[in-house]
């Protein structure tokens, strides 16, 4: 932070430009502060959410999100029974279990305070409390809960 100082000071002026100055006496106000900013060089926690998501499979999408018969509050993509199910980001898995129509379900939450649902696996690799990476695998897909698949 700047300092601050009363200056008591002679300034001669000729057509109106600054010709002289003398300073006669100063009395200081606030002294100057030296801010330190701690600038780490530790890179983020691999585990730390990016912001950005990746698919967790490779797909094709059989049921969007939204109303129809029921309300459908995710979407659905297809895939080999027992393949590899990734997190999308970063996070901490906050649900690792069975949940009524989602089946076996994982739940990340995210850095932001954003969640993300795997549904319908047929068994789970993680657990809650767990902190997984983006690209992780966290899941085998299935066909456990309300699914069709």
């Amino acid at each position: 932070m700047e300092g601050e100082a009363q200056v008591d000071a002679t300034i001669t002026y000729v057509n109106g430009q600054e010709t002289g100055r003398v300073i006669n006496s100063t009395t200081t106000l606030r002294e100057p502060t030296k801010t330190v900013k701690a600038v780490g060089t530790k890179e983020k926690p691999k585990t730390a959410s990016s912001g950005s998501y990746q698919w967790p499979i490779r797909g094709r999408i059989t049921s969007y999100f939204g109303g129809r018969y029921i309300y459908h509050s995710g979407i659905d993509i297809s895939a080999s029974y027992g393949a590899a199910i990734r997190a999308a980001d970063g996070g901490t898995v906050t649900y690792a279990g069975y949940k009524g129509s989602y089946g076996k379900l994982v739940i990340i939450t995210h850095d932001n305070g954003t969640q993300t649902y795997y549904g319908h696996n047929s068994s789970l690799l993680v657990s809650a409390g767990q902190k997984v990476y983006k690209g992780q695998q966290i899941a085998k897909a299935g066909s456990t809960g309300r699914s069709t698949g």
